[in-house]
């Protein structure tokens, strides 16, 4: 872990904290003590005396003593130490290994870690015991934050500025507010006024490489199907790689790997979706019939919030689709006949030989950040560029963060990862139990 202490010789040091071992004390400076302890103890000295509190303190001190010396909570012992002055000052050996260890600690972290603490970013690379240190660092310095980022560049920047002849200038790109700093001013100036097009360069190529091994992903795909324009009708079911401009617009940071997993259902016609669009995860009910999808969905949501054979009123509005009715009655017998195993289903190959496959679907999901459920369904539609079901273009509404946001997928695999996700696990049940789950678990 990169927080973690560094130990040495009975010390410990963290987030720039001195502590005796195994006690775990911090340093008490000497006329502190004196004032709590002689010639007697205080009520604040009450609160914080025990035996491990002297041994810490003997140990910051330096100050040997005889195990058989302690007794009770060690009062005796402190104060007769107290009384020979032996608490006024730190040995110089051991305020050197307070330095050292705390530039150690501070060696481990990365400019991404230290931007949560300005201090720390000043003594890594500015500071020595306090004091301006030239030689420490003789290049500009960095320190990247979130493009939207205010409040901790103003506290980066404050810091800067207590440093005496430390030059700071900040400069902002597409993806990251950076804080540049160091001793030359024209050097700090050049790096900030070059930030934008740098890192604009630097995000572009990023995005020609991203693009390139998605489209090998896709083509690598379609060569091992040995799929070529107009072959005949194959099945949805796989896995998907999405593309999103409102997404990487919005959360940029969330958008690396979005994806979607399409399987069947025991139902004839409705297929499963599970999806990752970073800002949101969840599961998609797919199916070309839209009024049948909506009494499937229906039914999935009874289902979930009702247990055993108790039903609330909703199954009043349900019972108005006739539930007896058998989904595929009346739709499409390619569908209903298409066995999603089998790669010889003529009728089903018939039907869409030709032309794009328009689905309707129905999605819930959970807000990655915040982590709270949207336990209503949304709307949406995925059309298939082709029978080979390798490419499609969708639209659904996420009532959070916007409307008729537009997708795009390529096939990359016949296999999905992982199980598919439940219409369940999103219901109003599951968005009740987010409180309990906070509090009680």
């Amino acid at each position: 872990m990169p927080y973690d202490a560094i130990f040495r010789d009975g010390f410990s040091s963290a987030f720039g904290c001195f502590y005796a071992e195994p006690e775990g004390v911090q340093q008490m400076a000497g006329s502190s003590l004196r004032n709590d302890f002689l010639p007697k103890m205080t009520l604040e000295g009450k609160q914080y005396i025990c035996n491990q509190f002297v041994r810490g303190q003997l140990k910051h001190y330096g100050v040997a003593y005889q195990e058989n010396e302690i007794s009770g909570r060690g009062t005796c012992l402190l104060k007769k130490v107290l009384q020979a002055v032996k608490c006024d000052r730190v040995p110089s050996h051991i305020s050197k290994l307070r330095a050292e260890m705390h530039e150690e600690w501070l060696a481990q972290l990365t400019p991404e870690e230290l931007s949560n603490y300005p201090k720390c970013i000043m003594e890594s690379y500015f500071l020595t015991g306090g004091k301006p240190h030239r030689a420490k660092t003789r290049e500009v310095i960095g320190i990247a934050l979130d493009v939207h980022s205010r409040y901790r560049v103003s506290q980066i920047c404050r810091a800067a500025n207590s440093v005496a002849g430390l030059h700071q200038q900040t400069g902002r790109g597409p993806k990251t507010h950076t804080i540049f700093m160091g001793w030359n001013s024209t050097a700090v100036s050049k790096a900030a006024e070059g930030h934008a097009a740098k890192e604009t360069e630097a995000a572009k190529a990023t995005e020609e490489e991203r693009f390139k091994e998605r489209a090998e992903a896709h083509s690598d795909y379609l060569k091992a199907m040995g799929w070529t324009k107009g072959s005949p009708m194959h099945s949805p079911i796989g896995r998907y790689m999405i593309d999103c401009e409102y997404i990487e617009r919005g959360w940029d940071h969330q958008a690396e790997g979005m994806s979607l997993d399409i399987s069947a259902t025991d139902e004839p016609g409705i297929f499963v979706a599970s999806f990752d669009f970073g800002f949101a995860e969840g599961v998609m009910m797919m199916r070309i019939d839209r009024e049948k999808l909506e009494m499937y969905c229906i039914q999935l949501d009874i289902d979930a919030n009702n247990s055993g054979d108790e039903h609330t009123d909703d199954t009043d509005d349900y019972n108005d689709y006739d539930t007896d009715t058998d989904y595929g009655s009346d739709y499409d017998s390619d569908y209903d006949d298409y066995d999603t195993d089998s790669t010889d289903n003529t009728d089903y190959k018939k039907e869409t030989r030709t032309g794009s496959r328009d689905f309707y679907i129905k999605l819930k999901f959970v807000e990655t950040v915040q982590g709270e459920i949207i336990p209503w369904s949304e709307d949406g539609t995925i059309t298939f560029k082709d029978g080979n079901m390798v490419e499609f273009c969708g639209m659904a509404n996420f009532t959070s963060v916007g409307y008729d946001v537009q997708f795009t997928g390529q096939k990359v695999s016949d296999d999905v990862v992982g199980q598919a996700k439940s219409w369940s696990d999103y219901s109003t049940s599951a968005y009740d139990m987010i409180p309990y789950r906070r509090w009680h678990c």
